[in-house]
């Protein structure tokens, strides 16, 4: 059917854009991200500084990751929360959890890995946690309905190429982003994604095309290595 072949289509492209984000996956030490949590918070970006409570309990010392991608999702969500309800104070929880991967050639069969769960929100506005999260490609989407949703969009689409689930629900306390990311994204992307070196106009344009929040990683990054 038409319905049947748009969907064939959107998921086709989601696939692309996800195997077309080139990652530079290394690893590194979680005091990495909780320090550009922190320095985010007192960047000057965020004048005046919101009133953030940060809730952060892992047991996972390092990470396995594109590092600069994942720091930047983080500082672009704090930053959009605090555009969206600057008025608030605003609440980061970063805990365990886990990603299950259905197998699709194996039915009855799931790979589940370890995972971070990263939740930015109005305070008293936590979702709350799953168990276990599912990694369904074919029922994941994100369509921005406004301008200021591209960060989100952009944040989705970091998300998506790590094989993470990405989760946004407005409401007239603001929005909460829910993300969840594996803690080694090697257990579930293949390296072949990322041998190639030559990066095409449209990634450099959709993953690291966004000069002003390069800048304001690059103003935290400063920070969070002090």
């Amino acid at each position: 059917s038409k319905l049947k072949l748009t969907a064939d289509y959107i998921y086709e492209s989601m696939q692309y854009t996800k195997e077309h984000i080139r990652l530079e996956v290394s690893v590194i030490p979680f005091s990495l991200l909780s320090n550009t949590i922190h320095a985010t918070i007192r960047s000057p970006m965020f004048w005046p500084y919101p009133m953030v409570r940060s809730e952060i309990c892992t047991r996972h010392q390092e990470v396995q990751c594109d590092a600069l991608l994942i720091k930047q999702f983080l500082i672009n969500g704090l930053l959009y929360a605090h555009q969206q309800s600057s008025a608030q104070p605003l609440v980061i929880v970063v805990e365990d959890t886990i990603l299950n991967y259905p197998l699709n050639s194996m039915p009855d069969h799931d790979k589940l890995i370890d995972a971070l769960r990263f939740v930015i929100a109005p305070a008293n506005h936590i979702p709350g946690a799953q168990d276990v999260y599912v990694a369904d490609c074919r029922t994941a989407s994100f369509f921005p309905d406004t301008a200021d949703d591209l960060t989100l969009m952009h944040n989705y689409q970091i998300v998506d190429a790590h094989y993470g689930v990405s989760k946004f629900i407005h409401t007239e306390h603001g929005t909460t982003q829910e993300y969840i990311v594996p803690v080694r994204v090697r257990d579930v992307r293949p390296l072949a994604h990322d041998l190639d070196a030559r990066v095409s106009d449209a990634q450099d344009t959709s993953t690291r095309g966004y000069k002003g929040e390069l800048d304001v990683v690059e103003d935290v990054r400063q920070h969070a290595e002090m």
